[in-house]
């Protein structure tokens, strides 16, 4: 069976909590994944993974590979992970689907004259869509707590542990995530200083962990670099990051693939998101702790104010038992 999952990381990542538990239901069963290169490495170190087809999605001739390619391996099911119309997936299902491939995709609209199987699960965490979805296509039930997991080899827990060591920190971890994808989820330099400042002054037995990627990564090191109780993570892999949000206490992120890898660790969690309704409800932290707070009028977490991600974190702390000293 092949899952076919372009896009972000994030998306791939909440997938992950069914792999195990489709092979301990159905060993025999073959996992394969169709994700884009950025995406790969979400799976690359699941052993209940068979299978990585790495397409480009964007490229006409990668799909047409793609296509001729399950054609010709006869797959029996195509389960397509994106939660709505997809020109891509559309393409890629009218011309796969036969008498020995059967396909399946939620909330599909326009597109679904092409599947088999269409779920519709509006107003439930994409974990629970996708649930329905593996359940409904393949006879299954999930019984069990899901998780995202994304398998960190003994060389990435290695590297958070030298970290660790390098920095002698051997008090509890907060983990802040300065990093997003989209202008309006990303904070501003400032707010992340002051909140930083804010918790060393309060928290004087925890160390910050701070997360960052691209141009974030630039003022985080001039700022912080020779900071006491300041970690630095960037310019790692994301399965040495997912090593070191494993041991957070706390974890305070805007809305990204980490607060998926988070939750899967039952870290609690601080959120900040642009939007309610249904893009909070689907994507906000699964099964643990958490707390969101959400920008109602501009649609920007910039509209969020320190104080309130503050507040949050005492909160959480508090129920982990990290007092203020």
């Amino acid at each position: 069976m092949l899952f076919l999952r372009p896009g972000k990381l994030g998306d791939l990542v909440v997938a992950t909590p069914f792999f195990q538990h489709i092979k301990t239901q159905e060993p025999s069963i073959r996992i394969i994944i169709a994700c884009s290169p950025q995406n790969s490495i979400i799976v690359q170190n699941n052993p209940f993974v068979d299978e990585i087809r790495v397409v480009n999605f964007h490229s006409l001739m990668d799909v047409i590979r793609l296509i001729l390619w399950i054609r010709k391996q006869h797959i029996s099911h195509l389960i397509d992970l994106i939660p709505g119309f997809s020109r891509t997936s559309t393409l890629i299902a009218r011309f796969v689907r036969s008498k020995v491939t059967t396909i399946a995709g939620m909330h599909k609209h326009v597109g679904q004259r092409y599947f088999n199987i269409v779920t519709n699960t509006e107003g439930s965490h994409i974990i629970e869509r996708n649930r329905v979805l593996i359940e409904t296509a393949l006879g299954l039930k999930f019984t069990s707590d899901l998780r995202t997991e994304l398998f960190p080899l003994e060389k990435h827990i290695q590297n958070v542990t030298t970290l660790l060591a390098k920095n002698n920190s051997q008090l509890p971890l907060v983990g802040i995530n300065c990093s997003a994808g989209e202008s309006e989820r990303q904070w501003g330099k400032e707010k992340y200083i002051e909140l930083i400042g804010k918790l060393l002054k309060s928290y004087q037995n925890v160390t910050i962990v701070l997360f960052a990627i691209g141009e974030q990564v630039v003022w985080i090191r001039e700022i912080f670099s020779k900071a006491n109780r300041i970690i630095i993570v960037a310019g790692y892999d994301l399965h040495t990051v997912t090593a070191m949000i494993a041991r957070l206490s706390l974890f305070i992120s805007p809305d990204t693939s980490l607060i998926h890898i988070a939750s899967g660790y039952k870290v609690p969690i601080v959120g900040l998101y642009c939007i309610d309704g249904e893009n909070l409800v689907r994507w906000r932290a699964y099964n643990c702790i958490s707390r969101e707070l959400v920008a109602g009028t501009t649609h920007n977490v910039n509209e969020l104010a320190v104080g309130a991600v503050v507040n949050a974190a005492d909160e959480l702390l508090e129920l982990g038992r990290l007092d203020k000293k």
